[in-house]
């Protein structure tokens, strides 16, 4: 089916094709295969199937390292999506009281914690609005979105009335956290409380904001605390704040919008400010991301994007490349292209050594090293060493790199007389 609706120079790309494989592969041995006893060759057996089906989706040959492959950082294996597949289930299920009856009665710790949450005032749930979370914003690996989501939203919210930036710091050592709440640069609201968690605390600084008669929008660095007031269960303390301020004025429209954290906004960077300096803390002193929802990994996504961004060695295609470019530039990342070292296997005509040079013309050679190769674009070449040449690979992330390296690869076969 990949085959028919994707070729070497049109179809569907690879990020397409490998969606793809997701969903009608890796979906279907979900379905069963993690409630099964598995023997070890049958877990081999099911990676042999992934691999090969993640293969074709990116027009790789079926025999490609495993080793180079896992690099791409582009597919799971089979124990790591099982992993993933049970701890979501458990997370799921540890979210409601009839799901964590089942775990007890099947004798399974629940991942969340153990104490009853309680549910959002019914005053405040139709007025309380968790704007969608963005995904792929991981502080490591999406750092460019991440300063983007900042910039949009510091344009979107800088001049608005209303709205409110919340933090909080802790916990303290005698468990204790403090919240914080900004709003046109002043410290309007604060708090000292105990919390089982940080997520605990940002809900309930989501709520100390909430209880200003004049909020309309609220900011947080907390994904997982925006999940929770998605859910409607919230910790005792922030349901009790929200009731309390039901008392003093009728509830309004409240939009929490995710914001990430440490990346200039402004208004965040205050809130943390003063959440840190309410806990006797030196404000100048570095600290960690805040948002506990990258601290423990309970979500399948993210349970899947941290294995393959751990293996993930050679940059993706740069936006903007090709398709031809996108699946050659894989070739060469993989050691699979179709150097006169490989063609000479199954066309006669092409002798397999460089004419110029008189050596084996495998990848390194005609691609990074043969000076005879033309040189389409200002680029390194020629590289001596493989080791130089390993390296370039690692490093070439921009698209004006990328297509350098790939223009030069396509004059390197054709000069040699291989079909591209």
């Amino acid at each position: 089916m990949i085959r028919r609706v994707s070729t070497k120079r049109g179809g569907l790309r690879g990020t397409h094709s490998l969606r793809l494989a997701q969903a009608f592969v890796t979906s279907r041995v979900l379905y069963a295969s993690p409630y099964l006893r598995l023997r070890r060759h049958h877990e081999h057996q099911l990676d042999t199937l992934l691999r090969s089906v993640y293969k074709r989706a990116l027009d790789l040959p079926i025999a490609t390292s495993n080793r180079r492959f896992a690099a791409l950082g582009v597919h799971n294996s089979f124990a790591e999506l099982r992993e993933a597949h049970r701890v979501n289930q458990l997370n799921r299920l540890s979210q409601t009281p009839s799901g964590r009856r089942l775990l007890h009665r099947l004798g399974l710790n629940t991942i969340s914690d153990p104490a009853p949450p309680s549910p959002v005032p019914e005053l405040w749930r139709q007025k309380l609005w968790v704007e969608p979370l963005p995904r792929n914003m991981d502080p490591e690996q999406h750092s460019g979105r991440r300063q983007a989501r900042t910039a949009a939203l510091q344009a979107r919210h800088s001049d608005r009335p209303g709205v409110f930036y919340v933090d909080v710091s802790g916990p303290s050592t005698l468990g204790h956290y403090t919240a914080a709440v900004i709003t046109e640069g002043h410290h309007v609201d604060g708090l000292s409380f105990r919390a089982d968690s940080a997520t605990h605390a940002e809900e309930v600084a989501i709520a100390l904001a909430a209880s200003h008669p004049t909020a309309r929008i609220i900011l947080t660095d907390s994904r997982s605390a925006c999940s929770r007031y998605l859910q409607g269960s919230i910790t005792p303390l922030a349901a009790h704040l929200l009731q309390a301020a039901s008392w003093r004025f009728i509830p309004h429209s409240v939009r929490v919008v995710w914001t990430p954290g440490h990346t200039g906004l402004p208004g965040n960077e205050a809130a943390n400010a003063a959440a840190r300096a309410s806990l006797l803390r030196a404000a100048a002193l570095p600290c960690p991301e805040s948002d506990p929802g990258n601290s423990s990994l309970t979500r399948y996504r993210d349970i899947l994007d941290y294995y393959r961004s751990s293996r993930r060695l050679y940059p993706g295609p740069a936006r903007g490349l090709a398709k031809a470019d996108e699946r050659l530039l894989r070739r060469l990342q993989t050691n699979t292209f179709l150097s006169p070292a490989v063609a000479r296997h199954f066309i006669p005509e092409i002798s397999g050594t460089c004419p110029t040079c008189q050596v084996l013309a495998d990848t390194f050679h005609v691609v990074a090293s043969c000076p005879a190769t033309p040189l389409p674009f200002s680029s390194p070449f020629p590289i001596p060493t493989r080791e130089a040449w390993e390296e370039y690979l690692l490093g070439c992330s921009t698209l004006d790199a990328q297509r350098s390296l790939v223009a030069r690869a396509r004059a390197a076969v054709i000069s040699n007389g291989v079909p591209d």
